[in-house]
């Protein structure tokens, strides 16, 4: 035994990071507690794209396992991964139920976000796109989105309903006791994330879930009647076959029919890939200067290059897998923090996370069970958290204002995070050529001037330091789910759009953060 317990020492590089095997184990385990909720939620986003829940189940878990144990064998980092909650709205709400895309094609595009993540990883260009895309964008589509994602959990419920004089309106909140029970939970699940509860949003689940079947009865007509006819533990099965992308990808009408969609895809799964990866390796303290963890140094301003490029090789494999099988796209997930905070610092945590997210794919039925009315509170509580991000934008200058408000609005309004994207986007190119910024960059640069300026960012974007003027940002997001002090912190880094289970939702200065952390 102890011979294993060397081999794991000496590969993952435990002991020189100032860890234990059993405080790895420990760290897997709480963040696989926090990651678990993804396991209810995603399958129901899914099948309202027509993805099975069986399907959405495994496909959700399985992906989240081979990507996770990738990047912890690979990289060495203590990062779980999984589809983005977001992600899986935006196929189900804005691409296939609408009808712009069949599921096959949806899926497909996934797959080809899978494949460019690889060539973009193994080409170092993320870095570079990041450096051109206006921060009004970045913030307004997650803001949008987490606006879309709780319109959706209140709409799932009945507790936004449609209205023919005024579109929508109130659902029966007074007569209706399932709707009063996500009322309750929203309470709940906000109270506990607020006293960073760990577990707060799968508690709240669990207990919505028995409280809707407990007013559900004996009637077999509803979702509980599935856990009682079945078993609880079962062999994996599908219900729909495998994604047959050949199909699409080698069809140039097709490939065309899903260009925005795959843009679209990549362009969130890079934002959120490295906002996440930034913010988890400052609190982790794993630098670019040493390997080793180093509490005394943190010179570094990023993740070590060889890493980062292991963990968007990890996120293609795995959004290849997840097309395949049903799910959208994997992302680094935000919840990996209470990990670092339980003290995973290397790769082991990210194996651990991996075989429990293996394990629950035994346990499809009871998943897939789960009412909407439990998952609607975490629903809301993600889109409450994602607002967060509005402060970021600069208000008072309207080509950065008009562009994210279009981003943000045109997302529920339209119920497609396809026209917010495009609206903002073009809208922000428009304004920069209107509002004559485009002179004053031109004239600012001077032709070789120019040039040099471009390989000096290039340059610099290939170290991954292209997110160092972020790092306040980030890092005060991502010490938010690991503020034992209690004082007010604002969310800010881009959320999985997500998934924060232990974020404790106050403000707090940067003061403390920087002494916390090293940072220079």
């Amino acid at each position: 035994m102890s011979g294993l317990s060397d081999r794991l020492d000496s590969y993952f590089q435990i002991t020189a990071r100032g860890s234990t095997i059993a405080t790895e184990i420990r760290a897997g385990v709480v963040s696989f507690l926090t990651l678990a909720y993804l396991l209810l939620i995603n399958p129901q986003v899914l099948y309202e794209a027509g993805v099975p829940t069986s399907n959405g189940v495994i496909s959700t878990a399985l992906s989240s396992s081979v990507a996770s144990f990738l990047v912890g064998v690979l990289a060495n980092v203590p990062f779980g991964m999984a589809p983005g909650l977001g992600l899986s709205a935006f196929m189900a709400y804005g691409l296939v139920s609408p009808g712009e895309l069949s599921l096959d094609e949806a899926l497909s595009a996934c797959f080809a976000v899978g494949i460019a993540l690889l060539v973009l990883a193994l080409l170092q260009v993320v870095p570079i796109f990041m450096r051109i895309t206006p921060d009004s964008i970045k913030f307004g589509i997650v803001v949008g989105m987490g606006i879309f994602i709780s319109f959706i959990g209140m709409v799932s419920v009945d507790l936004v309903v449609a209205n023919e004089e005024t579109l929508v309106s109130l659902g029966d909140v007074e007569n209706d006791r399932k709707l009063q029970i996500v009322l309750a939970g929203t309470i709940l699940v906000g109270s506990l994330v607020y006293h960073n509860v760990p577990g707060g949003i799968l508690l709240t689940i669990a207990v919505c879930a028995f409280l809707v079947w407990s007013v559900n009865g004996d009637d077999d007509d509803d979702d509980d009647s599935a856990i009682r006819q079945s078993h609880i533990f079962e062999v994996p099965h599908l219900d729909r076959h495998l994604t047959d992308v050949s199909k699409c990808l080698f069809d140039t009408s097709c490939l065309r029919k899903i260009s925005f969609s795959f843009i679209s895809f990549l362009l969130i799964c890079i934002f959120d890939i490295s906002g996440v990866v930034f913010g988890l390796s400052r609190l982790a303290n794993l630098t670019s200067s040493s390997d080793a963890f180093n509490e005394e140094s943190n010179t570094s301003l990023s993740l070590p290059a060889k890493n980062s490029l292991w963990v968007l090789i990890a996120a293609s494999l795995g959004s290849m897998i997840a097309s395949l099988f049903g799910s959208t796209p994997i992302i680094v997930t935000v919840e990996s923090a209470t990990g670092i905070k339980e003290g995973g610092r290397t790769g082991l945590t990210a194996v651990i996370i991996s075989l429990l997210f293996f394990l629950s794919t035994m346990f499809s039925t009871v998943l897939g069970s789960v009412p909407a009315e439990a998952t609607a509170p975490a629903l809301i509580l993600i889109g409450a958290l994602m607002m967060g991000e509005c402060k970021e934008i600069e208000w008072q200058r309207m080509d950065a204002a008009l562009p994210a408000f279009f981003t943000i609005v045109m997302m529920p309004l339209t119920y497609s995070i396809t026209n917010g994207i495009l609206f903002g986007l073009i809208s922000s190119v428009t304004f920069y050529i209107t509002t004559g910024r485009f002179i004053v960059d031109w004239k600012d640069s001077q032709a070789a001037g120019w040039l040099q300026c471009f390989f000096d960012d290039a340059k610099a974007a290939m170290s991954w330091n292209f997110l160092d003027s972020d790092s306040g940002r980030h890092m005060e997001r991502i010490n938010s789910l690991t503020n034992e002090n209690k004082e007010p912190l604002s969310p800010r880094l881009f959320p999985s759009m997500t998934r924060l289970n232990s974020f404790d939702g106050r403000d707090s200065d940067y003061g403390s953060l920087k002494q916390n952390m090293g940072d220079t």
